[in-house]
């Protein structure tokens, strides 16, 4: 199965960034382009506040600097990347970008928690396993890469 695709949900979490070394790992293998999206949590209203004005610009400051690890590491690793920053709940807006953009497979940090405690406390991964149209892998930290070994 070819993976011209691959999206990596970025959070700046070490989860994430764990995840963000194995999508290298896989793109260096496939020839993949990687989409790095992250999600924050505003809501999209329009308004004239300027508190909110502001509040939205710096929530949005946050993901693009969160996304400068991921980039630097594609560079690094010489993995063609494209950027994505999105307004809502991560899931959500994950699967849309995979759709729209015909992705292969979603690549995400996991933090492993068990089905109860992720339904009682939510779970990107888990969500995203329900609603993506395509296939997720959900990376946890105890996972070796092949270069760990």
């Amino acid at each position: 199965m070819p993976m011209r695709k691959i999206l990596l949900g970025a959070d700046g979490s070490e989860h994430s960034k764990h995840a963000a070394r194995y999508a290298v790992d896989l793109a260096k293998a496939f020839g993949s382009k990687i989409l790095i999206v992250s999600a924050y949590r505003g809501h999209t209203i329009v308004t004239d506040d300027p508190a909110h004005q502001y509040t939205m610009k710096e929530m949005r400051r946050r993901a693009k600097h969160r996304q400068a690890w991921y980039q630097e590491l594609l560079d690094k690793n010489e993995i063609p990347w494209e950027s994505h920053i999105l307004d809502g709940p991560a899931a959500e807006a994950i699967a849309d970008v995979a759709k729209r953009r015909d992705t292969d497979i979603i690549i995400i940090g996991s933090r492993g928690r068990s089905n109860l405690v992720g339904m009682i406390l939510g779970s990107t991964a888990n969500a995203l396993m329900h609603i993506a149209d395509c296939p997720v892998l959900a990376i946890r930290l105890k996972h070796r890469l092949p270069s760990d070994k």
